[in-house]
């Protein structure tokens, strides 16, 4: 008989995802007798020639969610490497994704939608007061455990920084849910993390994405010139009649309007 594998002292039972970074699985902590979700770099990623960055940015999710404890986010237990391979150990939550709902359930009712959103911009409102962008807000980061309950997950591309909240040159996300500044690699703040925001309620409300370019630079030219697809926003018997305009009003980005928790929070 196989013994179970074993990372640091946590015990893998089963894979639940595989990333572009790394496998996440369901674990076991032995020493509080809890289960736990354990993410391990993908090992390919440590073998490979630019492993520094990538162990840099493994090291960066954990300093932006640990030591952070907030209802609306995973909460990080520990770090660690075994046998040179990096590791997280993280709070377990027992759902699905946002991501997972949308694609059994397609649009959400409005009521569902506000109690999910809140939630997120709660989140998003304490990491950025906390000097933390997060960069890839999308559905499939964002855990729905018992009652509802959001957890913001995988902060694998999240920038600290305490004194200076932009960054310059780096196109890092998921370009369906990534602002056009973000897109284009030039400076971005907390903001990139609003619009994605508003990209997910978009979704929920209408089971499609706003945005749906077959390429990065269509994607910018219909955010620039014809917003989001109109096929989208006029099926919304669910809405209220005075809310139909509220998703695409905080999705236009010509010119760039200004973004904030407080504007998104009244819709």
């Amino acid at each position: 008989m196989n013994s179970p594998r074993m990372v640091g002292r946590y015990r893998l039972d089963s894979l639940l995802a595989a990333g572009a970074m790394g496998d996440v699985y369901r674990g076991h902590d032995p020493v509080i007798d809890r289960p736990v979700a354990i993410k391990v770099l993908r090992r390919d990623l440590v073998q490979a020639r630019d492993s520094d960055s990538w162990m840099q940015r493994f090291r960066r999710e954990a300093q932006a969610a640990g030591g952070r404890f907030h209802p609306n986010i995973v909460t990080i237990f520990d770090f660690g490497e075994d046998d040179g391979m990096p590791y997280l150990a993280m709070e377990f939550v027992e759902g699905d994704s946002l991501d997972q709902l949308l694609k059994k359930s397609g649009r959400l009712p409005v009521e569902r939608c506000v109690s999910i959103m809140k939630q997120v911009l709660s989140a998003l409102a304490f990491i950025h007061d906390n000097g933390v962008i997060h960069r890839d807000i999308k559905p499939a980061n964002i855990m729905i455990a018992a009652n509802d309950q959001v957890k913001l997950a995988d902060f694998s591309i999240a920038h600290v920084d305490l004194s200076k909240l932009t960054i310059v040159g780096d196109v890092l996300g998921t370009p369906a849910y990534m602002a056009p500044e973000q897109l284009a690699g030039a400076p971005v703040d907390q903001s990139i993390d609003l619009f994605a925001s508003g990209v997910m309620l978009f979704e929920m409300l209408t089971g499609a994405k706003p945005f749906r370019g077959r390429s990065i630079t269509e994607m910018m030219s219909q955010m620039r010139t014809r917003g989001p697809e109109e096929s989208s926003i006029r099926p919304w018997p669910s809405i209220p009649t005075d809310d139909s305009r509220a998703p695409p009003s905080f999705l236009g980005v010509s010119p760039m309007p200004p973004r904030s928790k407080r504007a998104l929070s009244r819709r």
